[in-house]
């Protein structure tokens, strides 16, 4: 018995060996390569935005890394994503850093602390361009300043981009960091109007992947915008992802051969419990930018 499942152990590691050749092989044939970006550090195998899921990151040649930013209650950038800790109940903004650095994140036999954007930049400045994504409008000057003292006008330009789900914010750091490129996040299809809005202040947009088609790509890119889209998890999503002219891929799983082979309606409920605080982020940011797009 113990040697019949062996064999059959054996014979499931190759097929499942030559289906990820495969798969690898066939988008090795795609006409162009956008940019893969790690969505949260790499939270595909790693917990997100630590340093674990960057090192991973970096190892499998991630073109860039997302990180998430939270403002804390003393003006501290801290890497983390939901707005608010269970632990103390209450949200990221009403706590201090000394607060978040008596925590510890686990995972199975991982344990790590939330980094600050201070020890990323000192860790990982001259090895990885980040995109990094302000999770809440105001305090945008707490960042700027991070960022001014790790990185020359010159070297923002090739190294970090700024996105946000608030066009104000992104404004703002138009006025403080000229250099720097910004990218609006969105989870819904901007009219030609609202593009060109959008384009007078950023260099990319990055609308959530459901929600991109051929022609609305072809809208962005003749803004004069490049697009990213949020977040390739399947391999069902990456073929029909490529299947378009996209500049970069947001994916948990950076490591394409390591992407799952799910079904659609067990990617979309995974989506909508991984995405929830997007979600959230999304609707409060709506309300708020309508005056921005009307002004």
């Amino acid at each position: 018995m113990s040697q019949l499942f062996t064999l059959y152990l054996i014979l499931l590691i190759i097929v499942l060996l030559t289906f990820e050749e495969d798969f690898i092989s066939k988008q090795d044939n795609y006409s162009y390569k956008p940019l893969l970006i790690a969505h949260r550090g790499g939270a595909g195998h790693h917990i997100e935005n630590t340093f674990s899921a960057i090192d991973h990151s970096i190892l499998h040649q991630s073109d860039m890394i997302e990180l998430d930013i939270q403002i804390t209650k003393d003006n501290q950038a801290a890497i983390y994503h939901n707005f608010s800790l269970e632990k103390f109940g209450k949200p990221i903004s009403a706590l201090s850093k000394k607060q978040l650095q008596q925590l510890t994140l686990s995972s199975k036999s991982k344990v790590e602390k939330i980094p600050f954007l201070e020890d990323v930049f000192t860790k990982y400045k001259n090895k990885t361009p980040f995109l990094l994504d302000h999770k809440d409008h105001g305090k945008e000057e707490v960042v700027a300043a991070v960022i001014k003292k790790y990185y020359s006008p010159a070297e923002m330009k090739n190294k970090l981009i700024i996105q946000s789900f608030y066009l104000k914010s992104l404004q703002i750091y138009q006025e403080l960091l000229p250099s720097l490129p910004l990218c609006y996040l969105t989870l819904e299809a901007l009219t030609n109007d609202q593009l060109k809005k959008v384009a007078k202040i950023c260099n990319y947009i990055n609308p959530y992947f459901r929600i991109l088609s051929p022609e609305y790509l072809e809208r962005i890119h003749a803004c004069d915008c490049k697009a990213f889209t949020w977040t390739i998890n399947s391999q069902s999503d990456f073929k029909k992802i490529m299947q378009m002219n996209v500049d970069g891929i947001v994916t948990d799983f950076p490591h394409l051969k390591l992407l799952p082979n799910i079904t659609e309606n067990q990617n979309f409920f995974t989506e909508i419990s991984h995405h929830l605080d997007s979600f959230q982020s999304f609707l409060k940011a709506v309300s708020f930018e309508i005056s921005t797009f009307n002004n």
